[in-house]
């Protein structure tokens, strides 16, 4: 979590441009390889703030799982820049590399999910006895929190792909033009902007009001991402990693709101075809959001209730707005 948080710091501080939805300048292809596909992005710190070890260190694990993503995609990569297909080829491949993105992310989770069970086991033999149920208490929520999560990305997956399906974009290539992800390089997202550049075919137009909305939207997101760290950058020392879980709250609130302005925006681009399967699309995106609020909440609740507010504000981050009191990393 923490490494995820401190991507996020990045994403928010050191953006290309084209993240926001900005026409990158001109030579600048945004970050992004050519044919679209994302690599590194900007290869500086953000903005500057950040020197020393603790900065190599972030950038660093950062490289190893952006290098993981990329070497990953270079089979694709291979397909499509070193061969004359045809459009239909083409399709076939950006869409083996979608199947093949989501396989990975499932077999990740199941992993996780599998480890987690093995050491916590394996941490047990290490409690103390009156300290087990405790644990156990914890160790359980937040596998029930990670389950929920699994299943909730699995539906809204599974209702993007029939939309997908609806709209033929399943058999269309990907336009060589279309604009980076909202995110960091290789990341996937399936927000509302985004969907309609991955599961819907538009045409010109509709391609060029969405860079405008786009546009229009994100404008203001890298000002509104930056005033988040701006006491973090003025603070000094170590960073607090109750901070960065509440400022990466914070960023996929903001994220998530002018995602769905601008959906709003967009909709109006869309033929009435289009729009029936756009709101399916946007309902399943709602509904997914609300399921993984809902296991986030039932966690900390249920880690409330096993160890305390205290505690469980350490291991969790405390509630945005509330500071997390000091505890010992070992006590329970």
């Amino acid at each position: 979590m923490r490494t995820l948080l401190w991507i996020a710091m990045v994403v928010a501080l050191a953006a290309p441009p084209a993240w926001s939805g900005e026409p990158p300048a001109k030579g600048d292809n945004g970050g992004r390889r050519p044919g679209g596909r994302q690599r590194g992005g900007n290869q500086g710190g953000p903005g500057g703030a950040m020197r020393g070890a603790m900065a190599g260190r972030m950038l660093g694990q950062m490289g190893g799982m952006l290098g993981a993503q990329q070497a990953a995609t270079e089979i694709f990569d291979a397909a499509t820049k070193t061969l004359e297909l045809t459009d239909e080829a083409k399709a076939g491949v950006d869409l083996l590399s979608a199947q093949y993105a989501d396989e990975l992310e499932a077999a990740m989770t199941e992993l996780r999910m599998k480890m987690n069970k093995d050491y916590v086991a394996k941490i047990l033999a290490l409690v103390p006895d009156d300290q087990k149920p405790k644990y156990e208490a914890v160790a359980k929520a937040l596998a029930a929190r990670d389950e929920a999560l699994a299943a909730a990305r699995k539906e809204l997956k599974a209702v993007l792909a029939t939309v997908k399906k609806n709209q033929g974009a399943d058999k269309a290539p990907a336009a060589d033009n279309r604009r980076p992800r909202f995110g960091p390089p290789g990341g996937a997202t399936d927000t509302k902007v985004e969907i309609l550049r991955t599961h819907f075919v538009l045409t010109e137009a509709q391609q060029e009001g969405l860079d405008t909305a786009q546009r229009n939207g994100f404008g203001g997101m890298r000002d509104r991402m930056q005033g988040l760290f701006a006491g973090l950058r003025g603070a000094g020392g170590p960073p607090d990693p109750n901070a960065f879980r509440q400022i990466g709250e914070a960023m996929r609130k903001v994220r998530n709101e002018i995602d769905d302005e601008v959906a709003k925006v967009a909709a109006a681009l869309l033929s009435e075809e289009q729009k029936k399967d756009y709101t399916t699309a946007c309902a399943a995106i709602d509904a997914s959001r609300k399921k993984e609020k809902e296991a986030e909440e039932a966690c900390r609740k249920a880690i409330v209730e096993a160890v305390g507010e205290a505690k469980a504000n350490a291991l969790l981050g405390a509630p945005a707005g509330q500071a997390a009191a000091p505890v010992p990393a070992t006590a329970f």
